[in-house]
């Protein structure tokens, strides 16, 4: 099956090998991610 990992464009991407997503025949895998405003993450909760 053809594999085609989908990057956002950021330059950290290449450098760390990180991709937001791969499509692998009909089927997408996306990775996680975390919103960030400031170095903060927005939503975090206190434990």
């Amino acid at each position: 099956m053809e594999r085609k990992r989908i990057f956002t464009g950021l330059t950290w991407e290449s450098a760390v090998g990180y991709c937001r997503a791969i499509k692998i025949g009909d089927r997408i895998e996306v990775a996680g991610t975390t919103a960030m405003i400031d170095g903060n993450i927005v939503g975090r909760r206190s434990i």
